[in-house]
Parts: structure tokens; C-alpha cells; sequence
């Protein structure tokens, strides 16, 4: 029995009919309704029950998906991965990046355009960390602690964070000495990687103090600006381009993250991910921000 009848039995079931998965394979109806009664014969089960508008898949053909589906997409990802691996970089390259490093990635992006004409590159700009495969992203840049065993991680830098005011707040309301003296000042918030508003600050001796604000946004520009506009403290990475007018209070409060390129766990790369990586790695080697 060849893979093809694996391959349309695997694909009637993710696209739910055999008119779906022909359309898919390029190949007529009937071919696939022939290689599906061929592959039931040899197994002596039956793996559909036809409905009236879409298959109804059997415990037996449930159990032949579980065991055939993880086979069968690693041989068609060696057979992508060879083919690319034998190419020069090329095709689409999409990629997610935290939105405070945007401007400073900005030269590093578009030489990687410039040198790689052939490789069509999607960058988004997302505070939260993306689902790779199923939003069909390759590499993503991520802060914090990863916990994901599916995702390759490569750790570039070591970033730190503590709390900043401009000098127009400081001169109107005051600057906070103790912690206990946060609860009087203008508190302003950002998200967690889920975008939920932050609750807490950390402390550098690695405890947390509790945050409450009115202002909360999951755009670090905007916190940013809201902070150098004299609107309040906020916890504020230490990124270009960071206002040097501002000035950094209660230094107990403070952070330290890794940044990391991240990608899917896999024993080949596709050409395009594996020399983004790379200028990656090579820039934040050379990075002073």
C-alpha cells in the first residue's frame, strides 16, 4: 500500500470531505474514493461512514489518524526542508516581533530585504506571544521566561527594566522615596504577555509590590509617551530609543529578562529562517542599547 492512500485518508478527515481533499491533491474525486476503498480493503476496517454532506469518521479510522497523521506531516517537512535546504533563500518569511523593538530592528530589517530579494518578509508587531505553527508565523523574538518544549529558543541578550518619571511630573508631584509612597503617585501600567493589566511590579531582591492605575495600555510606545509626557511612572524597559530626560526612581524596582529569538523545533530550516536567525544573532551581538 503506497502513501497516497494514507496521504487522502489523512486529508479527508482535516478537510472534511473527499471532495475537499481532491481539491487539495490536484487529483479527481474518484481517485481519492478508489485509494480510500483500497486502504479499507487491505485493513478490513471501516475507516468513513458517508453522510449525506460530509464523512463521518469510525473509532477505527480515529485510531488509524492518531497513529499515521504525526508520520505523515514529518515526511512532507523533510521533503519541504530538503528542497529548501538545496535553494537559496526565498518565499515567505513571517515573523513576530515586541513592538519596543521595532525602530531599533528598523536597519537590520531592511537590510535582511535588501540582501535576500527573494524572500517576501511579513513583520508584525505583537505584545503577546503568538502561536507559531497554528498562526503559521517562523520566527518570532520574545521576552521573559519561555516555558514552550515545541519551540526552539535562542537567548540574545539580557534586557532590564526599572521605573521612570519625566522631571515635569517629579517637580509637580513629588519623588516617591519609599515603596510605601506609591499608592499617592500616578501609576501607569502595561499588559502581561496575555494582555491582562499588570498587577505588580518586581523588585530586584526578587519580590513583587502590588499596582493599582486608572492608565493601562499593552502598547509600549504609548506607556512611553504617556510616561515622557509627564503623566506618570511607569516600569520601562531600558531600550533605545528611551528618553534621556527621564529619570529612573525607586531603583528597588526592578527587572531583568531575556530576550530571545525563537522558533519551531525542528532538525532542518528552511534557508529563509535559518539567515534571518542568523542576522539576528549577528545584530544583537553588535547591539549597545
Amino acid at each position: 500500500m503506497g502513501l497516497s492512500a494514507y496521504e487522502a485518508f489523512v486529508l479527508v478527515i482535516e478537510q472534511g470531505s473527499v471532495s475537499a481533499a481532491a481539491r487539495v491533491l490536484g487529483v479527481p474525486r474518484p481517485t481519492v474514493s478508489r485509494r480510500l476503498a483500497r486502504l479499507e480493503q487491505r485493513l478490513g476496517e471501516r475507516l468513513f461512514r458517508r453522510g449525506a454532506r460530509k464523512v463521518i469518521v469510525t473509532r477505527a479510522g480515529q485510531e488509524l489518524y492518531q497513529r499515521v497523521r504525526t508520520p505523515l506531516g514529518q515526511l512532507a517537512a523533510a521533503e519541504r526542508e530538503i528542497i529548501d535546504r538545496s535553494n537559496a533563500p526565498r518565499g515567505l518569511l513571517k515573523v513576530a516581533i515586541p513592538p519596543l523593538l521595532a525602530i531599533p530592528l528598523a536597519p537590520m530589517l531592511l537590510e535582511f530585504q535588501q540582501r535576500y530579494p527573494q524572500v517576501a518578509l511579513e513583520v508584525f508587531t505583537e505584545t503577546r506571544f503568538v502561536e507559531l505553527t497554528a498562526e503559521g508565523f517562523d520566527v518570532a523574538l520574545r521576552g521573559g521566561v519561555l516555558r514552550n518544549p515545541d519551540l526552539v529558543q535562542r537567548r540574545l541578550l539580557t534586557m532590564r527594566a526599572g521605573l521612570y518619571a519625566s522631571p515635569e511630573y517629579l517637580a509637580a508631584r513629588g519623588e516617591p522615596r519609599e515603596l510605601v509612597k506609591l499608592p499617592m503617585h500616578v501609576l501607569l501600567r502595561s499588559c502581561s504577555a496575555r494582555d491582562e493589566p499588570r498587577v505588580w511590579w518586581p523588585l530586584r531582591d526578587g519580590g513583587r509590590v502590588p499596582v493599582e492605575g486608572s492608565f493601562v495600555t499593552n502598547d509600549r510606545a504609548l506607556l512611553r509617551a504617556a510616561c515622557t509626557g509627564g503623566h506618570g511612572i511607569a516600569l520601562l524597559a531600558a531600550v533605545p530609543p528611551l528618553d534621556p530626560r527621564l529619570i529612573q526612581v525607586l531603583p528597588e524596582v526592578a527587572a531583568q529578562f531575556g530576550l530571545h529569538v525563537v522558533y519551531p523545533e525542528r532538525s532542518l530550516l528552511p534557508p529563509r529562517s535559518r539567515a534571518f536567525i542568523d542576522m539576528v544573532v549577528a545584530f544583537f551581538e553588535r547591539w549597545d542599547g
